[in-house]
């Protein structure tokens, strides 16, 4: 299933991750940080059972991870991807 796009546009590169049938998630990391006065998600990570995905973006400022078999996702974006969440199983 793809959703989206979110975000600015203004340019960036569009990636889908599609999942094999027995692929999961297993963790979400990346960075956060300062951008024109907000702080957003600067770069993305996705790992899962059989591979990574990225990082997209810019790996500068914060780290941040979120591990566990990931079942669903949650955020809130704008022009650009201000959080990011996940729930796991």
């Amino acid at each position: 299933r793809s959703v989206g796009p979110w975000g600015s546009s203004s340019g960036g590169d569009t990636t889908t991750i599609q999942l094999g049938l027995s692929e999961y998630v297993m963790e979400v990391s990346g960075t956060y940080g300062a951008y024109n006065s907000n702080v957003v998600v600067m770069s993305l990570r996705v790992a899962t059972n059989l591979r990574a995905y990225g990082p997209f973006g810019r790996a500068e400022g914060t780290s941040f991870t979120a591990s566990g078999r990931v079942v669903g996702f949650f955020g809130r974006s704008g022009e650009l991807l201000d959080s990011i969440g996940v729930y796991t199983a």
